[in-house]
């Protein structure tokens, strides 16, 4: 049964930060349609199968039809991870996601109303960053620059990923960019993009530093920050509290503060 959206999760070292995108997923609003969950992790500092289906009874009251999870022998690159979950997708949408971001409460609604209408790529232009570590909060604006391909939020056609990913991937870095430059090479064109203008990403976060997914992006928005980031302004929220429900802010801050105590930021 093809379902209308797959939520890629790769996950890398979450055992301290994989529960924040899960709580995210069981949060999610206005779901009137079925979606899968597709988990690939590598033994290194993992969650694991154990605590990741837990959550299969709450994912499963928000339309939550498949969680499978994918135990990995060994690292592989981040890309050969969407690759190898672009081909168990059995979806309309494939969205890709993080394991240490809380993706905001209409993630999935919305990106089922985009792709209903056509679209064969989403992205969202602006979103909230926390460096744990450093508890600072920074700002990516799609609009601050003009040299990132996309935005955050990324998604595209299953259909299309699957046709466009090769069979063998080794990019390691920078591989957002990668998975929307291999839809540019397969169209031979640029994709129908819609760019979702929603302010729903002021109850999303990205962070930084309870795994090591992306850890040098920290240095471009935590203290002084450059393009594509910018300062939060003052009418953007600035707490975890304005951005979270109450009991993962705590839950955050907790999981922060055995990590300074213990000395194992990724830095």
């Amino acid at each position: 049964m093809t379902v209308a959206l797959t939520y890629a999760l790769p996950m890398y070292r979450a055992k301290d930060i994989g529960w924040l995108a899960l709580e995210s997923l069981c949060r999610q609003e206005n779901i009137d349609f079925d979606w899968e969950l597709i988990i690939l992790e590598e033994p290194q500092q993992s969650m694991g199968e154990s605590k990741v289906f837990e959550y299969q009874n709450r994912l499963e009251q928000i339309g939550c039809v498949r969680l499978e999870y994918v135990a990995l022998p060994a690292w592989i690159p981040l890309s050969q991870k969407w690759v190898n979950m672009a081909k168990l997708a059995d979806s309309e949408g494939f969205l890709l996601a993080g394991c240490d971001d809380y993706a905001p409460p209409n993630r999935l609604s919305e990106t089922k109303a985009i792709f209903d209408a056509g679209a064969e790529w989403a992205h969202t232009p602006v979103g909230l960053f926390y460096d744990i570590a450093n508890d600072n909060f920074g700002v990516f604006d799609f609009y601050s620059q003009s040299s990132h391909p996309c935005g955050l939020d990324k998604a595209g056609r299953t259909d299309i990923l699957k046709a466009a990913f090769p069979a063998k991937a080794t990019r390691a870095s920078g591989v957002d960019g990668w998975v929307y430059d291999q839809v540019v090479n397969l169209l031979g064109r640029t994709p129908d993009i819609h760019v979702n203008k929603s302010v729903d990403w002021k109850r999303g976060l990205f962070t930084d530093g309870l795994n090591n997914i992306s850890s040098k992006r920290r240095r471009l928005y935590s203290e002084n920050p450059r393009p594509p980031f910018r300062h939060v302004k003052p009418h953007e929220p600035q707490t975890l509290e304005a951005i979270l429900p109450s009991e993962l802010a705590i839950k955050l801050r907790a999981a922060r503060c055995s990590a300074l105590a213990r000395k194992e930021f990724i830095k």
